[in-house]
């Protein structure tokens, strides 16, 4: 069961891929001593009757370093009831003894990065300039790499650059990389067939040089059957969302809008804690939506995110849900390859 929590909408990145509302509106940063409350009484439903990980996101999380370290401690005392937590970073911020200072509570570190300089800069720049990011990232981070994962998005553009993205990264000292892909692209028939190309090379690559390294990805793939985080009627398979402006949600797309405007959507708050059954509701809705307008009924990642993206920004989600299923259908059948014996079809 992960919780995600966002800690703000403030970042000291522009990147022209991300969805969420950051920077634009009013500010808003996670109340600390509720966010306490909410962490015990999420561990305290669901530790013993299934694994718990919290995911402390952003924004970026390490511009409230002493909020950041504060629900990480609190975590880390969970730790003995299987309780489990990292941060998703863009790197900026981050020094050798911030990452070791939150390994040391068994926070897990990801990393944002996109592959080479030239891929990675070309989505992901620095408010104010500053010059290219990833080089000031790697040099910042040096030997604290082999600690972290980094988290990889692959645009259209930047498909083709998949292979050698995957090796500079394996060279700056990551040891595991997990794929995403742009949730709000619509990807073109060129654009599918460059990833489905850039997919096979990445197989071949990686049976030859990907030693030592280890997609994060293939831990959840599930090809022989349904993917239980989307067709599963059971709510607690699902991802719950507290936003840094105390309420919680059913799908963090949602926040492609400002806080301020997602009323319809929170399904709880601090005080009153989460209404379950409104959250499970939405998520059949989008279940329902989805399963009725995939051209295959299996998949890899269930498109939820691009569905939630679409309503809550008052569009029809068909085509993003297409768009996006096409594209993860090509993801998820190169990893079962790689997972496949050797000298397998």
């Amino acid at each position: 069961m992960n919780l995600l929590v966002f800690l703000s909408n403030r970042c000291n990145m522009t990147c022209d891929y991300c969805f969420l509302d950051l920077n634009g509106h009013a500010s808003a940063v996670l109340d600390e001593k509720a966010a306490l409350r909410a962490l015990d009484a999420h561990v305290a439903k669901f530790a013993g009757a299934r694994r718990v990980h919290v995911t402390l996101i952003g924004g970026e999380p390490f511009i409230h370093w002493d909020l950041l370290m504060s629900l990480a401690r609190r975590l880390h005392a969970h730790a003995g009831r299987g309780v489990s937590a990292s941060v998703v970073t863009n790197g900026t911020l981050a020094t050798p003894e911030r990452m070791r200072a939150l390994a040391a509570l068994g926070v897990g570190v990801t990393v944002s990065l996109d592959g080479d300089a030239a891929a990675n800069d070309a989505h992901r720049a620095l408010i104010g300039g500053g010059g290219p990011a990833l080089g000031r990232i790697l040099e910042k981070l040096g030997g604290e790499l082999s600690g972290a994962d980094a988290n990889f998005t692959v645009c259209e553009d930047t498909a083709p650059a998949l292979v050698r993205g995957f090796e500079a990264l394996r060279k700056a000292g990551f040891r595991k990389l997990k794929l995403h892909l742009k949730i709000q692209e619509r990807w073109t028939p060129g654009g599918l067939a460059a990833l489905g190309v850039a997919l096979d090379g990445l197989g071949r690559w990686w049976r030859a040089a990907g030693k030592g390294l280890e997609l994060g990805n293939l831990g959840s793939l599930r090809p022989a059957g349904p993917n239980p985080h989307c067709d599963s009627p059971d709510p607690a398979y699902q991802d719950l969302v507290l936003g840094a402006d105390g309420r919680f949600y059913p799908c963090y797309s949602v926040f492609a809008e400002p806080f301020s405007a997602l009323g319809e959507w929170a399904v709880g708050d601090l005080d009153g804690g989460v209404d379950w059954k409104r959250r499970e509701r939405l998520h059949e809705e989008a279940r329902a939506f989805i399963h009725a307008r995939l051209s295959r009924a299996r998949h890899y990642r269930c498109p939820r995110e691009a569905y939630f993206l679409a309503r809550a920004a008052g569009e029809d989600p068909a085509g993003l849900v297409r768009s996006f299923h096409e594209a993860d259908n090509l993801l998820g059948d190169a990893l079962s390859r790689l997972l496949a014996p050797a000298g397998a079809p």
